[in-house]
């Protein structure tokens, strides 16, 4: 009984920390006609591997790198978060993913920096990745990482 309570709890309480909601409903909007840098995590809230990764998550937004990102989860339970991530083609090395938006024209540009945990998802590796991933970005004035333009 206590193991049901529980994970009922952890079902009913979202992994994952508080954020703008972004689907496919609105990731235009929302994230591509954004002047700023977005870094998104998709994930589940049923998936083990996507609770596993929450603390580290939570480190990377409150690092140097990630409070000059604008950041979002997709929750790939609902149907505008699943539709976004077949979209993008997300989906194809599994949860949790990572990707960053940093261009204004061209999704498929920007790199994942976690496809899933099959890559090393320690703290310093994934900060690494990332601060590797925003070389050469202009901080603007609201504090945040700039889009780069294509020609």
């Amino acid at each position: 009984m206590a193991v049901a309570a529980l994970l009922a709890l952890l079902l009913a309480t979202p992994a994952h920390g508080a954020g703008p909601t972004v689907g496919a409903e609105n990731f235009q909007e929302v994230v591509m006609d954004s002047e700023d840098v977005w870094m998104l995590e998709f994930y589940s809230e049923m998936c083990g591997s996507c609770l596993e990764f929450a603390p580290t998550w939570e480190k990377i937004k409150e690092s140097d790198v990630g409070r000059k990102l604008r950041t979002a989860k997709v929750n790939i339970d609902h149907a505008e978060g699943i539709k976004l991530a077949v979209d993008l083609g997300v989906l194809d090395g599994g949860l949790p993913a990572i990707r960053l938006f940093s261009n204004e024209y061209d999704v498929n540009i920007d790199p994942p920096i976690l496809r899933s945990l099959s890559d090393d998802v320690s703290y310093d590796s994934v900060y690494r990745t990332l601060s590797q991933a925003v070389r050469g970005f202009e901080v603007g004035e609201n504090g945040f990482y700039r889009k780069t333009t294509i020609a």
